[in-house]
């Protein structure tokens, strides 16, 4: 089994990007899909344990890191990006052709913050949206996700609200 911290748009606040990553103990690995990696540089380093997976978002400037990913975990593949060159404000409609044509069977975005689960149909993979771990535009409040993989399973896609000081 792998449990995945998912996590995104902390813009400026490194302190809720650290409570979401510190709630989920028996995490596995760190998504990071963008719109804060000066806030993840800052982070990273108190959890040597995990592996992070991060993007750049529309308003990260640090051109070393990529657009997007994808990466195997528990026989899934899970392509990953921020959001906002595949039109996810209307929809993940685009991201999830995408990562079809790309063989996915997850893909995670950011962008919207707006936390959004869609269980994967026929052939379209499944699209998970942690909303903003610091700027929500939602009712929900601040957000991130975790995401559990087992072989053989389907996948358990989950939305965490952050409190403030707290973990969850």
């Amino acid at each position: 089994m792998t449990r995945l911290v998912v996590v995104s748009d902390s813009h400026g606040n490194p302190a809720a990007l650290r409570r979401a990553i510190a709630s989920v103990p028996d995490a596995n690995a760190v998504f990071f899909l963008g719109d804060g990696i000066r806030d993840l540089l800052q982070v990273r380093e108190e959890f040597p344990g995990l592996r992070f997976y991060p993007v750049a978002g529309n308003c990260d400037f640090q051109r070393s890191y990529p657009a997007e990913g994808l990466v195997p975990f528990e026989g899934r593949l899970i392509f990953y990006t921020h959001g906002h060159l595949y039109g996810v404000a209307m929809g993940p409609e685009q991201l999830q052709l995408t990562g079809e044509n790309r063989g996915a069977d997850i893909v995670l975005f950011g962008h919207t913050h707006r936390p959004l689960i869609v269980p994967g149909e026929r052939d379209w993979p499944a699209a998970l949206n942690p909303g903003s771990c610091s700027r929500p535009r939602g009712p929900e409040g601040p957000t991130f996700a975790v995401l559990t993989l087992e072989k053989g399973q389907p996948p358990h896609m989950e939305i965490r609200r952050l409190r403030e000081g707290g973990s969850q």
